[in-house]
């Protein structure tokens, strides 16, 4: 069996934005490929968006990432 390509990482990289500053979206995906790795982080408000509504849409992204994944390209 294939390693997967997709792997959660759990290294600190500090904050893409000053938090108290003001946003210009309600919600960030910043997306990042390093050493062959694609790594995702959802930037967001807890007092707009709940975690587990957050954990939810990104699952789904995942799910979506890894059925790009699965079709062979020609």
């Amino acid at each position: 069996e294939q390693p997967s390509p997709i792997r959660i990482i759990s290294e600190p990289v500090g904050f893409e934005q000053d938090p108290d500053s003001p946003r210009s979206a309600l919600l960030y995906v910043v997306a990042a490929i390093s050493d062959g790795q694609l790594g995702v982080r959802w930037l967001y408000s807890r007092g707009l968006h709940r975690p587990e509504t957050i954990r939810s849409w990104a699952n789904g992204f995942l799910d979506q990432i890894r059925t790009l994944i699965s079709h062979e390209l020609p």
